[in-house]
């Protein structure tokens, strides 16, 4: 199993401890997101693969090393300031700390994203300039879940089959809750309760809800938000 920390919140830069604690204990708990009393339970010793996915890589310099699967690093940077972004780290410290856990995972094992491309008067193409950005410094640009404007080959994604299975030496089926060619992932994470109040953000749609969650937070609880119910269904997952 590959476990995705995560695309539904940024756990790396607001939960790294519970996931810290999660992994010692060896088991984590995930609500289902459309039925929450079904909670899914997920045992270490079944884990393959982490892929962190964050804003903030800097919790991780301390604890990166706790983790004995292989790792990819996925850390999204983009162009936009505080109007857009406004919890966001400052983006120098982003990418020195990028430079030190690549060094540690190897630097294929960590992808830049830059998502999602804004285009308005302010933050327009004449500004972004992405592709030449990246020629420019010799980085090859792919594009996921983007099937009227791929770039590069269009079997490209962020975590592919082929590098799950290098990394792993499983093959795992393609992700069929996502309409890209991704290695099938469980994600972790809870919505409505990443801090960093980006605008575009797909995952958070209710503040008063993202301010509730995060109060609800236990380190040392089971799950990510709140505690475990007498009336929840627990379920084993295996893949």
């Amino acid at each position: 199993m590959i476990i995705n920390a995560s695309g539904r919140t940024d756990i790396v830069a607001y939960y790294m401890d519970w996931f810290v604690n999660r992994w010692n204990e060896g088991y984590f708990d995930v609500r289902n997101p459309f039925n929450p009393k079904l909670v899914s339970r997920i045992f270490v010793s079944d884990v393959d693969m982490i892929v962190f996915c964050t804003k903030n890589p800097l919790p991780l310099l301390d604890a990166i090393h706790l983790f004995p699967v292989p790792i990819q690093l996925q850390v999204t940077i983009t162009g936009y300031f505080k109007d857009i972004e406004p919890n966001v780290p400052d983006k120098k410290q982003v990418i020195e700390c990028i430079k030190k856990l690549s060094s540690y995972l190897g630097k294929e094992n960590v992808c830049v994203r830059y998502d999602p491309i804004l285009l308005n008067s302010k933050y327009n193409e004449e500004y972004l300039k992405l592709k030449e950005a990246f020629e420019k410094n010799d980085i090859k640009v792919v594009s996921c879940m983007e099937n009227k404007y791929h770039i590069g080959d269009e079997n490209d994604c962020c975590v592919s089959i082929k590098y799950a299975f290098e990394r792993t030496g499983k093959l795992f089926k393609e992700w069929k809750a996502r309409d890209c060619h991704c290695v099938n992932m469980v994600d972790i994470g809870a919505y409505n309760s990443c801090l960093h109040g980006c605008k575009y953000c797909y995952a958070n749609f209710d503040s008063k809800q993202i301010v509730s969650n995060y109060k609800m937070h236990d380190i040392n609880s089971s799950l990510l938000i709140g505690h475990l119910s007498l009336d929840d269904q627990i379920k084993i997952r295996k893949k």
